[in-house]
């Protein structure tokens, strides 16, 4: 069995937000520790090309389409999107290869809760809530698995992209789009499997948002040490 990580970053000149520590590349050796057979791909601008106009959201924007989009475009059995500041910290994340295989796509959950919490905050979002007044699950697209061979999986992410083309905003909502227009719901990862500010503590992590200072800062004299 094949498993590939994918990785992408886009206009690396950008300054991060306060309080928000900023990773150019892949911790290959974190990747490795714990998939050792896995391949690791990065795409960035010099390998992909532009399909959005440039604006300050430009990165975000590109990071978003490209991960999911090469996700699909992926032949390894098993695909990974990863962004550049997770860190795994537990050998319980080999438990995603048969979550991957049972339900053919995972993503965590997010501290949002609500689709309608992450529509009414920060940049690209258009405000706009569905028929479901916004009550629908929101997701953490920081780390999301396929199963290439599960095809209600690839229709979701393939539709993804096209929403995203047509209408770009922040990848929650466009997930959140994509999965209510095909009906097909991936497999939600309990919050362990991407630790963010409001699961500090939370027991039995598996994957830190370090791009978090104060997660990083939190963990730091035990996990984060031992693992980065």
């Amino acid at each position: 069995m094949r498993i590939s990580f994918i990785f992408t970053e886009f206009d690396r000149r950008r300054i991060s937000s306060e309080g928000h520590i900023k990773y150019d590349s892949p911790n290959y050796d974190n990747i490795n520790k714990h998939f050792p057979e896995a391949e690791i791909r990065e795409f960035t601008e010099k390998n992909v090309p532009n399909v959005f106009e440039k604006d300050p959201r430009w990165g975000y924007r590109m990071h978003d389409y490209w991960k999911v989009r090469k996700m699909l475009d992926d032949d390894a059995d098993i695909i990974i999107g990863f962004d550049m500041d997770m860190l795994i910290v537990n050998d319980l994340v080999k438990g995603i290869i048969p979550l991957t295989k049972k339900f053919g796509f995972c993503i965590p959950a997010s501290s949002r809760r609500l689709i309608r919490n992450d529509t009414k905050i920060g940049a690209d979002t258009d405000k706009q809530l569905d028929d479901t007044l916004g009550t629908g699950f929101t997701m953490c697209p920081a780390v999301i698995s396929l199963d290439r061979n599960d095809e209600r999986a690839r229709k979701t992410l393939e539709e993804t992209c096209s929403l995203m083309l047509k209408d770009p905003l922040r990848l929650p909502l466009v997930l959140w789009r994509a999965i209510y227009k095909t009906g097909y719901y991936p497999y939600i990862l309990p919050q362990n499997w991407c630790v963010t500010l409001d699961d500090l503590g939370i027991g039995d992590e598996i994957i830190l948002h370090i791009g978090h200072k104060k997660v990083k800062d939190f963990y730091n004299e035990t996990i984060v040490k031992i693992c980065s």
